[in-house]
């Protein structure tokens, strides 16, 4: 945030032909010059998503007409496509020597929610039984959602539901009996 790209005319950024997903956007902006005040700079941020309009932004102001705020975060329904320009301009009704400012810019890809595609759950309480009773007790959470555990392999049925098909112990030097809740892995062919 120490440094900036300014200008007294526009400043446009082009997306890359791969950001064709639904994102939010997260402009930052921090006044770097000493010797701006409030008329000085004076700037809009156009998203062209067809919902949102251009939004006034100020480093100064608190009026009611423009964000006064050194974050602007963006969050949209919009897929942005590959093209798509985001476009910071000066004010035209007030005189703005000093002309749009960005310090940062972030981007976040919206994924898909990770509970919707749990592993079922008798494989998931499966799991735990197995965890508690090998002492197996450094992996916590769902044992295929985000990532599959080291040791376990996970597939989708026809209904994307997943299921764990696949344990591999074998470098973990266990000893004692092997729990019965495997047998409750219902969908498992390597063991």
């Amino acid at each position: 945030m120490d440094t900036a790209l300014t200008s007294s005319g526009n400043i446009t950024i082009t997306f890359p032909d791969d950001y064709s997903y639904l994102y939010i956007l997260t402009f930052y902006y921090a006044e770097l010059n000493s010797t701006a005040n409030a008329s000085s700079r004076n700037f809009y941020l156009e998203v062209p998503t067809g919902i949102r309009r251009d939004m006034l932004l100020n480093p100064y102001s608190n009026s009611s007409n423009a964000v006064f705020s050194p974050i602007v975060e963006l969050r949209t329904d919009i897929v942005y496509t590959p093209g798509t320009d985001i476009v910071l301009y000066p004010d035209q009704t007030v005189s703005s020597p000093l002309g749009p400012i960005a310090n940062a810019l972030e981007t976040w890809e919206v994924g898909t929610n990770p509970m919707a595609t749990m592993t079922n759950n008798q494989d998931a309480i499966a799991i735990e039984e197995i965890k508690s009773s090998m002492n197996l007790t450094d992996w916590t959470g769902d044992p295929c959602v985000p990532v599959p555990h080291p040791w376990v392999t996970c597939s989708t049925d026809i209904n994307s539901v997943l299921s764990i098909t696949g344990v591999n112990l074998s470098g973990y030097n266990l000893t004692g009996p092997i729990s019965p809740s495997f047998g409750n892995l219902l969908s498992l062919t390597s063991l």
